[in-house]
Formats: structure tokens, C-alpha cells, sequence
């Protein structure tokens, strides 16, 4: 059985070489496509992977660009073949030829993402909240809020999302699209309301906004970004007040979200689930590890790295709290890209994979120097689902 993988600029253009069985991209945001064709069955369409360029918030506040995996699709009779693989190497290979430095994916396939040099980043947490057990909640921002219709909120959490939240670590660049559709009615059966509150400061200037749904007694907070965690406990302040409401429920929080310990009861906030939210795949190791920040340490850490697909990741790196450069010397880690891509965000710790048995210390303490140097607080978040 013979592949080719093929690659289109854009969503419209991969179209043309769909069929039934495999279908179109399912994502609008896609930019770039790789379609996989069976030469054998006559050029056949068997599967396509679509991805968005778009950034990622690394720490430091820095913005890398990046390959937004959005969507996967293999024909189910010809899975288990080596057409996802395929397609997604060349996906990443490309995606490193044309400057990207990261890529990013947050499907449920992750038994196929380690082999691809993805590495589990940030992690969200399911959560409910019994509104009457949280309030009052303490010491939100001063400031006035203002709701507003979904229909009429693009401007202002467009404009908060990227001037606040965006400082996020782990944070990625929403689409025109992606914001489309997240800001959609819930549903034509009208059992359920949307609606935006936006923060105010005292200047008027907004600084964060809470999309929610209510349906009977029950909220969903679809969406929450502050300035800070002030503004963050004024809009939940604002929330578990709503009378109509009982139980409020969000399905993706931060690991460590403080606000659980700002509530009148502490086991109001009741976490369901957490889940790996965002996978990272480095394409370019000089300009990840030279570009982020790291946290004062004494020591210097010298790292190998292995990376079968893009070669010019293979190499030692010497890094410290100024940066990161090329080394010869002999390494105090040897990691494979996948789980130096874990670790990127600073989220994922050194000591966790060292334990599981997924890098190698050859200097004793360096583990430790590594976690030292990479940890992020707060965790790594992304909350966004391209």
C-alpha cells in the first residue's frame, strides 16, 4: 500500500482533494492541511490534518508563533497504517521550515502524540461550585460591571482577551472563527441564556469579562479572563450573587485556580476532573529555550536533546538564568524532545518524568536544578480549544 501526503494552504484549497470517506477539514481556522491519497485505490482521499498559525504565551510574556493542530481525520478503514503519522510529520516539518517555532494540540489521540515529539504542557481542571456554600467571595477589585448580550461583546473580550489574558503563560491567539463560534447562542431551544459581564476599573477601562450560560439552576462559565486575580474574584463575586442560580459549573479551570480559596467555604469549589489540556511539540529548539525566561538559579544546566523527525533539534544546550546556547560539553540531562517540550511551559515538572522514567540525570542534583529553573507559577493555562 502506497501513501502520499500532500500539502495545501489553506482549508478551501485541501477541499478539492477530499472524498466521502475522509470528508473536509471540520475546522474553518485551518491554514495549512496535509492530506493523505491511497495511489493504490485510485488517488483515493483517506486523510487530512489541519492546522492554525497562530502564537503561543511562553514565559516571559513572549509570544512564539505556532501550528495549532485543529483537526484530525483518517478514514477508519485505513487507520492503524502509518496515514496519521505520515501526514503529521510532514505537518511539523513544514510548519519548522516555515519559521514556527511551537506547535500545539489538545485532541484525544495522545498515545500517538509522545512518538510525534508532543509533550503533556498544561493541565485544566472540570469544576463545580455551590453558589450559596461560596459566597461572599473575598476581597474582589472595586469597579463596576456591565452585562451585555453575546451579540454585542466581540469588541470588549476581544480586546481584554489579548491586552490581559495573553500574559498568561500557556495562552494561544484566537481566530476570527474560533471567537465566532464561541460566542454563539447555546442553542435555538431557548432553555438557556448567554450573556457577558464585563470588570470596569475606575477609569471605565474594561479589564475582564465572565461568559456564561443559565439554564434553570444551573450556570456554565464558558469563558473568564482578569487582569488579575482581583478582577477574577469580583466577577465570580458578581456570579455565585445571581439568586436563579444554584450551581455553577465550569468546564475548564486552571490547576491551582485560586479562586477556590477565596470562597466563603472552601469545599464549595468541588473539582470533577482534570484533564491534559494542551500538548506542546517544540519545532525549533535554539529559539524556544533562548527566547523564554527562566528563574534565578546558581547553577548551569546542559541538556542533550533528541528529536528523530527535525533534525537540527539534536544537540546540548547550556542554559542558566540568562538564556540558553549550543554546548559541546557533556550533558547533565539527556531528554527527548517530547519530554523537553512537557517541560517548556514550566508546568510540567522535571521530577515528575525523571520519576516516571523519561529523561536521564547524569549530573546528581540535576533534576532538581532543571525543575528550579523551569518552574512557572501560576500553572500554565491555556483555555482555549482551536
Amino acid at each position: 500500500m502506497t501513501f502520499e501526503f500532500r500539502s495545501a494552504p489553506s482549508a478551501e484549497h485541501a477541499l478539492t482533494h477530499t472524498t466521502p470517506a475522509a470528508g473536509p477539514p471540520r475546522s474553518a481556522d485551518a491554514d495549512d492541511v496535509v492530506t493523505a491519497h491511497d495511489v493504490e485505490q485510485g488517488d483515493r482521499c483517506v486523510g487530512h490534518v489541519h492546522a492554525a498559525r497562530t502564537d503561543l504565551t511562553v514565559p516571559g510574556e513572549v509570544r512564539l508563533a505556532t501550528a495549532a493542530i485543529t483537526g484530525i481525520d483518517v478514514d477508519e478503514t485505513w487507520r492503524g497504517r502509518g496515514v496519521l503519522t505520515g501526514m503529521m510529520q510532514r505537518l511539523l516539518t513544514e510548519a519548522h521550515a516555515r519559521g514556527q517555532v511551537l506547535a500545539t494540540i489538545s485532541s484525544p489521540h495522545s498515545s500517538l502524540h509522545g512518538r510525534l515529539g508532543f509533550g503533556p504542557a498544561s493541565d485544566a481542571c472540570a469544576v463545580e461550585i455551590d453558589a450559596a456554600r461560596a459566597r461572599p467571595v473575598h476581597r474582589p477589585a472595586d469597579g463596576t460591571l456591565q452585562i451585555i448580550p453575546t451579540s454585542g461583546a466581540l469588541d470588549v473580550v476581544v480586546d481584554v482577551y489579548e491586552r490581559c489574558a495573553r500574559r498568561r503563560t500557556g495562552t494561544l491567539g484566537r481566530t476570527a472563527e474560533h471567537w465566532k463560534r464561541r460566542l454563539a447562542p447555546p442553542g435555538n431551544d431557548g432553555s438557556a441564556t448567554s450573556e457577558v459581564v464585563v470588570h470596569h476599573d475606575s477609569t471605565g477601562r474594561p479589564v475582564g469579562y465572565a461568559h456564561y450560560d443559565v439554564a434553570g439552576s444551573v450556570g456554565v462559565v464558558r469563558d473568564m479572563w482578569g487582569e488579575d486575580p482581583e478582577i477574577e474574584r469580583a466577577l465570580w463575586g458578581h456570579l455565585v450573587t445571581i439568586d436563579t442560580v444554584a450551581t455553577w459549573r465550569s468546564p475548564r479551570r486552571p490547576v491551582g485556580d485560586p479562586i477556590r480559596h477565596a470562597l466563603a467555604d472552601l469545599r464549595a469549589y468541588r473539582i470533577e476532573r482534570q484533564v491534559d489540556e494542551l500538548w506542546v511539540r517544540i519545532l525549533d529548539v535554539d529559539v524556544a529555550l533562548g527566547t523564554r525566561t527562566y528563574n534565578s538559579n546558581t547553577r548551569t544546566l546542559t541538556v542533550r536533546v533528541t528529536d528523530p523527525i527535525i533534525s537540527p533539534n539534536n544537540g546540548t544546550w547550556r542554559v542558566d538564568s540568562y538564556g540558553s546556547f549550543r554546548s559541546q560539553g557533556e550533558p547533565d540531562i539527556e531528554i527527548g524532545i517530547a519530554e523537553l517540550s512537557a517541560v517548556f511551559l514550566g508546568g510540567t515538572s522535571p521530577r515528575e518524568l525523571a520519576d516516571a522514567g523519561h529523561l536521564v540525570e547524569r549530573r546528581r542534583g540535576a533534576v532538581g536544578d532543571a525543575h528550579e529553573l523551569l518552574a512557572e507559577r501560576p500553572n500554565p493555562f491555556c483555555g482555549t480549544d482551536l
